[in-house]
């Protein structure tokens, strides 16, 4: 009887032990989002080496890549910031030297997104704009990040591996370990759509994922695409008492319709890793890396060269919020410091010599030859002789959709000596929203720099704008 017992007790402890040894799917991947829930406020440099062959369509032969990046992150519990420098051959046509990358920044501030390149350290683009997905934060790692293959995220997923695994429809996990390197690891499989996932989770390593593959098989859909993803070799580092993976090397393949492929292999290093910075103290999330003269496509139609065009600017006296409005600007936050500039005179059938513009206050006057504006374009025209005096140029602007030789011959009939050019018909309605032109006449003046400084004044307010332009 008493053998009887000890052998029942010695049955309940085994299986005891092996519901220990064996956690559910879901208390796994709980345990893997307490592990993330550590890295919420921290700092780190990641390097990485990525080669790739890839064959596109039209090409004759595949091309091959090689590019190596130095990643600086940083994150809080609800703002992010990541600046990666890349050099090599980053793409078929472009090769950058390590002292001249490829550089872009990736913002969000927790109200605000900015999104900024510069290639061989001249300033490309600026996109400003607010919060596109719920959780911005986590739109910036899984874009940006050259870490995001070890915080689980896999492309070309939207979400975190966890949370696409709880919602698989077929999801289990091994009931023995298997060894990755020197540790026994739990392995997850499931499918959710059209992907097929394994997941190694490492108890040892904090419930990191110490190996994953992920996987689409080829359909009939025209579009389709297949993949394999594997993240393996993952290193671990216990840093401020976190085990941290510090390195691994990921492989993917893509292969396309009519034999495009798109082949990679990455080495990711961890160099560097701070938990919970002073990030007020240290500016992490201030856009502090956009240069001077930066151009900024406020809106969609923004780059057309006959809107004005809109820059970043250091130093501003007067800035463009969103809705094309000029404010007095004041460094609180509130503003961002985005000038508004003319674009470049021929756009409007004109042409200066640069000694003729260069310092100029530039007074721009938008008017209808056929109508009444035109005696408004007369006063102006009389006092350019006096403005000419105070450096400002006066331009007037046919904006009724007149036809050159028109704008030419009622210039000459009246006797025009000012520069006197028109907006083209063609796109006449939206050349003349870009410049809030509802009403002719409409006044624009510039400073020496030809940044916009007032909009849409009276002709009696013109001698203090003038005054404030000088400045």
């Amino acid at each position: 009887m008493r053998g009887n017992i000890i052998t029942i007790m010695i049955c309940m402890t085994t299986v005891q032990f092996a519901v220990a040894k064996n956690p559910s799917v879901l208390e796994l991947l709980d345990k893997y989002a307490e592990t993330q829930d550590q890295f919420q406020s921290f700092m780190v440099k990641i390097s990485t080496i990525h080669r790739s062959v890839s064959k596109e369509l039209m090409a004759r032969q595949p091309w091959q890549g090689r590019y190596s990046t130095e990643c600086d992150a940083r994150f809080d519990k609800g703002r992010a910031s990541v600046c990666v420098r890349s050099w090599g051959k980053i793409n078929r046509t472009d090769y950058y030297k390590k002292d001249k990358p490829y550089y872009t920044s990736d913002l969000w501030d927790g109200e605000n997104h900015f999104q900024y390149t510069e290639a061989r350290e001249k300033p490309v683009l600026l996109s400003i704009g607010g919060a596109k997905v719920t959780n911005m934060r986590d739109g910036v790692i899984k874009q940006e990040y050259s870490g995001k293959f070890l915080m689980g995220y896999f492309f070309p997923f939207s979400e975190r591996v966890d949370s696409i695994l709880r919602k698989a429809g077929k999801l289990s996990v091994r009931r023995t370990t298997e060894m990755v390197g020197r540790s026994p690891c739990y392995v997850i499989e499931g499918a959710y759509e059209k992907d097929k996932y394994k997941i190694w989770m490492d108890p040892e390593h904090g419930f990191h994922i110490a190996k994953a593959v992920v996987e689409r098989a080829q359909s009939n859909v025209q579009d389709s695409f297949s993949f394999r993803v594997e993240l393996k070799n993952v290193h671990f580092q216990k840093i401020d008492g976190k085990w941290v993976p510090v390195s691994a090397n990921l492989e993917s393949r893509f292969d396309y319709q009519k034999g495009q492929y798109s082949n990679s292999s990455y080495h990711i290093k961890v160099t560097e890793m701070v938990f919970d910075p002073d990030h007020d103290a240290l500016g992490s999330f201030v856009p502090g890396d956009i240069k001077d003269r930066t151009w900024v496509p406020f809106f969609v139609d923004s780059q057309s060269p006959y809107y004005p065009q809109y820059f970043w600017s250091k130093e501003p006296k007067v800035v463009a919020d969103r809705k094309r409005r000029l404010l007095r600007y004041k460094p609180d936050g509130s503003m961002f410091p985005v000038i508004k500039t003319l674009p470049k005179f021929d756009v409007f059938d004109l042409k200066f010599e640069p000694d003729e513009t260069k310092d100029k206050i530039i007074l721009l006057c938008f008017f209808d030859i056929k109508q009444a504006s035109q005696e408004y374009a007369f006063n102006l025209a009389e006092r350019a002789s006096k403005l000419a005096e105070k450096d400002v140029l006066v331009i007037f602007v046919d904006a009724a959709g007149s036809e050159k030789k028109q704008v030419d011959t009622w210039a000459k009939q009246h006797s025009i000596k000012v520069g006197v050019g028109r907006l083209h018909k063609e796109i006449l309605k939206r050349i003349r929203k870009a410049w809030g032109i509802e009403t002719l006449p409409r006044l624009v003046l510039t400073d020496r720099n030809h940044v916009i400084v007032a909009e849409g004044f009276a002709l009696e307010e013109l001698e203090g704008k003038i005054k404030e332009a000088a400045l």
